[in-house]
Formats: C-alpha cells, structure tokens, sequence
C-alpha cells in the first residue's frame, strides 16, 4: 500500500528530483541491465516493452525513475510508475516486466543492494524502531517480506547524488559510502524500515551473518574454508549457508567473488593496473579464470570494459 503525496502531482520538491534523477540516468544508463562501477549500483534502460524479466532477488531497493514496470508476487500483481519504489526481501520472488517505454522516452530504473551489515550498523544507532514499527509484535515481522511505496524527496536527492558519481571514478570511494549509508537510513525512517528490520531478525541468525559478511568483506583477497569460518564465528557450515541463502539468495563463496569483481572493476577503471596485475591483487590465482568471471558478470571482458569507461568518460569531458 502507498502512502504519501503523488510525486508528480502535489509535491514540487519531490518531482524535482525525480526529474533530476531521470536527466542522470538517462545520460548514464546504456540500453539494458547495466551494473555500475559503484558498489551494489545498477541500471536498467528500456527502449520498448519487454518481455518478462527473470525474479527481482533481494534484499534490494528499486526505484521506477521513467516509465511503467509491471511485478507480480505470489497471486498479486502491480504496476510501479515513476517515482515508486519497492523494498523486496529475498524470501518472496518478485517477476517484473516493463510495460510503458520507447525510444523517445525509454524506461528508467536504478537499484541498490542492500549491504546488511551496513543496516545492523544503522540499526543499532536509531533510537527507536524503524518507520514506526513495534518489534514486540511479532506477527507484523511474519508479514513484512516487501513495501512499496513513493520514494520521498530525501530518498531521491540521496539515490541522485550517488548516481552523479558515475563517471568520477576518483571521487566513489570517498562518497559513495556516504550516500549509501544516508539511502538506508532514509528507508529505516519510512515505512519500509519494517523489511530491513526484518532481515535483522531473521531465523535469529542476524549476527552470525553480520559476523561473517564482515570477515568476508575484510578478507575477501584470502581464501577461505567455510567450516573454519562458521567455527571461528561460532555456528556451523549448514546454518551459515541457510542464512546467506534466506537473507542475501546467494552463498559465502560467491558474495565474495562478487566483492572481488567490484574491487577489480573499480581499479580497472581508475586505470592505474592492467587486467592480470588487477586479478591478482584481488584474489585471483588464474587470469584465465578471473577474465572468465569478470565477463560473467559484468558482459565484457576485462580490457574491453575498462576501455569502454574511459571512453565514455572521454565523452561527457
């Protein structure tokens, strides 16, 4: 259910910076999924209606920028227009489809994957439940698995100021955290606060996931055993598998991978190293190997994407 004003109707402010976050995607966002040299930041641009989109896997916080998406969850089924936002928990699978687009005025979306380690961090400092909610209801946790809402005028500045780092390689390890962290708090304070609060709670197992996702986030160059990691952190293998499958659709091994492909991709594009020197800096003992899970990822290989950075980066110079 949405509360709130409509963002186009009877809130300038926040049409605004809808309008300000549209003109950056639509000067950034090739056609299609794109993944951002930023952490945890992708696009997505359509020029025509599409077909059916695999799940939308979580935790994650999409915003609608331009045009209409249709998501459909269990028996329900919504559209999202400019300016919506949807707060997804990863235990519910949400299909998506874009229905309203074209080359004049092509679809616009932006996402941000929700680093829950990040949000235990927020968590602790709020001094009280997030959006209102009263965590000794328990019933109301059972229920929280997604929202959607309209994004507010903080959220929107925020997401705009993260998205202008694209293309300033320099400047997104200074501020992107800081946008970051300001977006999550933005979303504990609204409604959907109750979905992140959520996950803290999930199964009780929150802190030996945080535990972990941050061992992992310190050591992600190192390889590792997972049995060892679950005892150093005083759970078993099977329990921290459950819970990086429940709350983040993934396993520790491949959170990892993905923390070193972002790292390599972000001193590719700064371009002080070449492909292999990057590869094994961040972890990787085969060029090969890395060359292969970087395109896997990111739809190009390693020198060919760099390349394509700097020349877009060339271009809005």
């Amino acid at each position: 259910m949405q509360n709130g004003l409509p963002v186009n109707e009877e809130n300038p402010e926040q049409a605004g910076q809808l309008a300000r976050l549209v003109s950056l995607l639509g000067e950034h966002a090739p056609e299609g999924h794109t993944v951002t040299e930023i952490p945890r930041i992708s696009m997505l641009r359509a020029s025509e209606r599409a077909v059916p989109a695999k799940r939308i896997t979580g935790p994650i916080f999409y915003i609608v920028a331009q045009g209409t998406k249709r998501i459909a969850f269990g028996n329900r089924q919504e559209e999202m227009k400019a300016g919506d936002f949807i707060l997804s928990n990863p235990d519910l699978h949400i299909n998506s489809q874009v229905v309203t687009a074209s080359a004049a005025k092509p679809y616009l979306g932006v996402s941000l994957d929700i680093d829950l380690s990040l949000v235990a961090e927020l968590l602790a400092q709020i001094d009280h439940a997030p959006g209102g909610f009263d965590p000794a209801t328990t019933d109301q946790f059972r229920i929280a698995r997604s929202h959607r809402g309209i994004a507010n005028t903080a959220m929107l500045d925020a997401l705009c100021r993260m998205v202008e780092l694209i293309g300033r390689p320099g400047e997104v390890a200074a501020l992107a955290p800081l946008y970051e962290r300001e977006i999550i708090f933005r979303i504990l304070r609204s409604g959907a606060g109750v979905v992140l609060f959520h996950l803290a709670s999930n199964g009780g197992r929150y802190n030996e996931l945080i535990d972990a996702l941050e061992w992992i986030r310190a050591h992600y160059v190192e390889t590792f055993a997972l049995t060892e990691l679950a005892r150093d952190i005083g759970t078993s293998e099977s329990i921290l598998r459950r819970a990086f499958r429940q709350s983040m659709s993934t396993t520790p091994h491949q959170f990892q991978k993905r923390l070193r492909l972002q790292e390599a991709r972000r001193r590719l594009i700064i371009g002080a190293e070449d492909a292999a020197s990057v590869g094994a800096a961040v972890g990787y003992r085969s060029v090969s190997q890395f060359s292969r899970d970087y395109k896997r990822q990111f739809g190009q290989s390693p020198a060919r994407d760099a390349r394509s950075w700097h020349i877009r980066s060339q271009a809005d110079d």
